[in-house]
C-alpha cells in the first residue's frame, strides 16, 4: 500500500496556518482586551480628578443705581446728622445749667451747713484773744502737771483751737477745777471735742481740741458755733499721729 505523502504535506500545512491564524487572532483579541482595560482604567482616573476639582461659585455682578440717588440719600443723612449734633448740644447745656444750679445749691448748702470764716475782730474780750489763750494754757498744764501734752494751736480764725494729747482721763478736771492758773482767766468750762486717731499698729491716741467760751465774744454766736464744728470736723479727719 502507498502512502500518498504530497497529500499528507498539504495537510499538515494547513492544520500549521489555522494553528498560527488562531494565535495570531487570539493575540490579537488578547491586546485588544487590555488596551480596553487600560484606556478605561486611565479614563476613569481622569474622571476622578475632574470630579476632584473644587467648583467656586459664580458671584453676580453688584447692583447699581443711579447717582442721583446716591446723592440724595448721602444729604438726607447729612441732614439727620446735623439735626442729631445739634439736639445733643442743647441737650448737653441744659445739663451743664441744671450742674451749675446743683453746685450753687450745694455750695450754699455747705456754707450754711459749715458756716462762715469770720475775721478777728478789732474788740476782742481778753481770754479770747490768741496771745493770751495760748499763754494761759500753756502755764496752767505745766504748773498743774495736767497729764495732757500740748501740739499745737489753730487761730487763723476765732476761736482759737489748741490740739492736745491727753494720756488720763481726769485731765479735765486738773485744769478746770483744781488749776487756779486757768480759773484765774476762765470761769466757764471750755468747749471741746475729743476722738480716739487711729495710729496702725501702734495702737491710737486721745486727741483733744479745746477752745475757750465765747458768751462775751462780740461776733455772731451762731456762726462761730457752726465754724468751729467744722474745724473740729476737718482736723479729725486730716489728723496725722505723732503730730
Amino acid at each position: 500500500m502507498e502512502i500518498d505523502w504530497r497529500g499528507c504535506y498539504h495537510l499538515t500545512m494547513k492544520q500549521s496556518k489555522t494553528t498560527k491564524l488562531g494565535i495570531i487572532t487570539a493575540f490579537g483579541v488578547t491586546l485588544a482586551f487590555c488596551a480596553g482595560l487600560g484606556l478605561g482604567i486611565l479614563l476613569g482616573d481622569k474622571n476622578e480628578q475632574i470630579q476632584a476639582l473644587p467648583v467656586y461659585p459664580v458671584l453676580p455682578n453688584p447692583p447699581t443705581c443711579p447717582i442721583g440717588d446716591g446723592v440724595r440719600k448721602n444729604g438726607d443723612g447729612v441732614r439727620k446728622r446735623d439735626e442729631i449734633l445739634a439736639k445733643l448740644a442743647n441737650k448737653i447745656a441744659r445739663l451743664e445749667a441744671e450742674l451749675g444750679l446743683v453746685r450753687a445749691l450745694s455750695q450754699g448748702y455747705q456754707a450754711e451747713a459749715q458756716g462762715t470764716a469770720q475775721d478777728w475782730p478789732t474788740e476782742v474780750p481778753d481770754g479770747q484773744r490768741p496771745e493770751n489763750f495760748q499763754a494761759w494754757l500753756a502755764e496752767s498744764l505745766d504748773a498743774c502737771e495736767v497729764p495732757a501734752e500740748l501740739l499745737g494751736y489753730d487761730c487763723a480764725e476765732p476761736p482759737c483751737i489748741a490740739r492736745l494729747r491727753v494720756q488720763r482721763a481726769d485731765w479735765l478736771w486738773k485744769l478746770i477745777r483744781d488749776c487756779p492758773s486757768w480759773t484765774t482767766h476762765y470761769r466757764r468750762v471750755p468747749r471741746l471735742h475729743r476722738f480716739m486717731a487711729p495710729c496702725g499698729p501702734e495702737g491710737s491716741e486721745s486727741i483733744v481740741l479745746l477752745s475757750p467760751h465765747w458768751k462775751d465774744y462780740p461776733g455772731e454766736v451762731d456762726q462761730l458755733d457752726k465754724r468751729l464744728q467744722s474745724r473740729w470736723i476737718q482736723a479729725q479727719e486730716s489728723w496725722t499721729c505723732g503730730e
